[in-house]
């Protein structure tokens, strides 16, 4: 007897970035993007709602994703995806 079984998890609150902070400003096109999820989950940086960068988070929630700016400003957010997502 072969019982299918799928396990899904339910979305993770959505990460919180940390550095650089709101109204930083800089000269270097290339920035890192810090902050916190849940652990393990994949977290994407968005900026006018098209990623531009992603990594998982560590063991501690922690995540470091290397994107590019364009001139002016860029208003950036960050979602987050289970390894195991509602299909």
């Amino acid at each position: 007897l072969t019982i299918p079984i799928s396990v899904v998890m339910k979305s993770p609150p959505p990460p919180s970035i940390t550095a650089p902070a709101d109204g930083w400003k800089t000269n270097r096109a290339e920035q890192t993007i810090r902050g916190r999820a849940q652990p393990r989950s994949l977290v994407r940086i968005h900026r006018a709602g098209t990623a531009i960068g992603q990594a998982a988070a560590d063991a501690t929630g922690a995540f470091a994703i290397n994107v590019v700016l364009v001139p002016g400003a860029n208003a950036l957010t960050a979602s987050a995806q289970n390894r195991n997502p509602v299909p």
